[in-house]
């Protein structure tokens, strides 16, 4: 936000503190640590030394793409109402005509009579040729972004980084304030790294989309993220009417921080839609969005359950006599994964007759998991890997173990009672933060134990005001998914016969 920023600047995605999860801020701890502060030199050539393997690896991508911007099935429609981009998490989750993000909102907007694309950021290892063919049957058109751009513009994305590098190493020479010289400093280091690259790069791939498809509305998950903000520059440069809609698909934490604020104009959404009545209501508050619309969009994690009698999930057995099934449900961050399994793994080792499911994030593979934690490659029979689908995991479990997950919300609105594991002397990440004096903390398998003993899992009551408005809230959190709030807010006019 100062005076002297680029485009360059927004890329770096340090410059973008997103919220208060250990995973991102850890990367923040340094500032405070006086001992890593006096070896500036060792830790500027380590950083280097990320940056080179990075792009090392990025130009085995590259040279293997040979300077492909994108991949689609046929060709890219000439002119389109709505260009949504979303992500590419997992081949074996990519297997219907409904997005991960979106749902079917692409899909009733074409059956509306609009026109739509949808762009995907590959996060796989692999590239997007294999996967688009798995969208044949459907209704809107699929374009998978390659990992790189040809050789010449790649090169010219690293030298403007290099250069706001070298800008931002000579402000920080200029800084009077120990504090500021650092973050100046670690700001210039950030440059050149792989995320602000990535950033970049992403941002050239969807302006050139715009160009091609004349797209009138853009539609993209919303977090605060570098690269959401240089897309929504790129798409005003190469279309200054374009209408930019950020979707916020996810919880709001009580402590984010980039999705609250605002930048310049052509770094904002101007139009914020939600998941839910939840999302909306909080970011109503925030001082930072006052001038930015919000309107409520929908989910496709919405409950099906939603309007059915409210009653916690009842099961055969007898919690009594510690007879329950306990979902676990870890973020897609390895180390999530490993906190939250190593403690169920302790808890079925003591609680035998208890049983453990694990369901997986999409972004992350077990299997290297298991290379970091040896402790994973022989499981208590307890414990399993879910291999069904979500549903299925909620209609057998009648509790969740969770921390971050926002799949946590979809598993209370479905009647599962929930469980936080609180690391000690860590903020809560709960993104029920709003009701967490209806829920148990537990810190150790004794906390867990006594917690399961403590709920009743009988429709009683004695403690139906607590649980009834956990449910309530759960079941607020996702809203049943709405075209037409797109078909309005776009640039589009909406069409009467709707």
């Amino acid at each position: 936000m100062a005076r002297g920023a680029t485009i360059e600047t927004v890329a770096i995605p340090w410059l973008h503190v997103i919220r208060e999860h250990p995973a991102l801020l850890e990367k923040y701890t340094y500032i405070f640590n006086s001992l890593k502060r006096t070896q500036s030199v060792s830790r500027d050539l380590l950083s280097r030394g990320r940056a080179f393997a990075v792009h090392a690896r990025h130009l085995i991508r590259l040279i293997k793409n040979n300077g492909r911007l994108w991949f689609s099935r046929k060709e890219i429609p000439s002119s389109v109402d709505f260009l949504f981009i979303s992500h590419l998490l997992s081949p074996s989750r990519q297997t219907n005509s409904d997005d991960f993000y979106f749902g079917d909102i692409p899909e009733k907007l074409v059956s509306r009579g609009f026109t739509v694309a949808i762009a995907l950021i590959n996060h796989t290892d692999q590239r997007g040729s294999l996967f688009i063919n798995q969208w044949e049957k459907s209704g809107v058109e699929r374009i998978i972004l390659s990992h790189s751009l040809a050789l010449g513009d790649e090169l010219k994305l690293y030298q403007r980084l290099r250069r706001e590098s070298n800008r931002l190493r000579s402000e920080a020479n200029r800084q009077t304030k120990n504090l500021s010289r650092i973050v100046y400093q670690k700001a210039s280091e950030e440059a050149i790294s792989g995320g602000a690259l990535a950033a970049l790069r992403a941002g050239d791939q969807i302006g050139r989309l715009v160009a091609q498809t004349r797209a009138k509305n853009i539609v993209l998950t919303h977090e605060g993220y570098s690269w959401e903000r240089v897309c929504f520059s790129k798409a005003r440069g190469v279309n200054p009417k374009i209408k930019c809609i950020g979707y916020q698909h996810s919880a709001v934490f009580k402590l984010q921080h980039a999705l609250r604020r605002c930048l310049s104009f052509e770094y904002n959404p101007d139009q914020i839609v939600t998941a839910g009545l939840i999302g909306k209501r909080q970011l109503k508050k925030s001082p930072g969005l006052r001038k930015i619309p919000i309107t409520i969009l929908g989910s496709n994690r919405a409950s099906p359950e939603k309007n059915q009698d409210p009653k916690p999930r009842k099961t055969k057995q007898n919690i009594s006599n510690e007879y329950f099934v306990c979902l676990v449900l870890p973020e897609g961050i390895s180390s999530e994964c490993h906190l939250l399994f190593d403690f169920t793994i302790a808890c079925a080792k003591a609680l035998p007759k208890a049983i453990f499911i694990w369901r997986l994030h999409p972004v992350v593979d077990f299997e290297s998991l298991c290379r970091k934690n040896t402790q994973l490659k022989k499981l208590p029979n307890n414990i399993s890997i879910s291999q069904t689908s979500l549903s299925s995991d909620f209609e057998r479990s009648n509790i969740v173990l969770y921390r971050g997950s926002t799949s946590a919300v979809q598993a209370v609105a479905a009647g599962l009672r929930p469980i936080y594991f609180q690391v000690k002397k860590e903020m809560s990440i709960d993104p029920i933060y709003e009701m967490q004096h209806c829920i148990p903390r537990v810190r150790d398998v004794f906390e867990f134990s006594n917690a399961i003993k403590t709920y009743s899992f009988s429709y009683s009551r004695k403690d139906s005001c607590s649980w009834l408005s956990v449910l309530k809230y759960s079941r607020s959190f996702f809203s049943q998914p709405n075209s037409v709030t797109l078909a309005r807010v776009g640039r589009r006019p909406f069409k009467s016969s709707d």
